[in-house]
């Protein structure tokens, strides 16, 4: 006959697996990396004093990895100088700003929102690859 969890070990392994589960959803782009941190946040303020330290740290290194800064890519235009970037916040928008050579003052700035479509980092990083592969095209390189 197994013997009965202990209701302290059943927390902490459930805690694991949304944990796990969370990070499946964020890393398949099914949830934001914002929602991958709400999920956290609530998480936490469920199982608070019911886990072990071990569980608090695997938060904390979470919650850490969560502030990470946005990605900027950067490209230019082999002859012409021109300069496009493109900053992925990693919540579901791209903001796209093309800078005519040394005129900052000209630029042209597009937001690309996805933060309402099903798994917006998905049409993020579908969007990223179209817009290097255009600007590629274009004569521009990534810096």
């Amino acid at each position: 006959m197994a013997a009965t969890p202990e209701l302290h070990d059943e927390v902490v392994r459930k805690a694991y697996e949304t944990i796990e589960r969370l990070e499946t959803d964020r890393v398949s782009g099914r949830i934001t990396s914002a929602q991958f941190g709400y999920g956290v946040d609530i998480l936490w303020s469920a199982v608070a004093g019911l886990v072990d330290g071990e569980f608090m740290t695997a938060v904390e290194l979470l919650n850490a990895h969560r502030k990470e800064a946005v990605t900027k890519l950067v490209f230019m235009h082999d002859e012409t100088g021109a300069i496009v970037r493109v900053i992925n916040d990693h919540k579901g928008s791209l903001t796209y700003t093309a800078f005519a050579h040394g005129k900052n003052k000209n630029a042209q700035n597009r937001v690309f929102d996805f933060t309402q479509e099903h798994q917006p980092l998905v049409h993020v990083k579908e969007k990223i690859a179209g817009i290097a592969k255009a600007l590629h095209a274009k004569g521009f390189s990534l810096l």
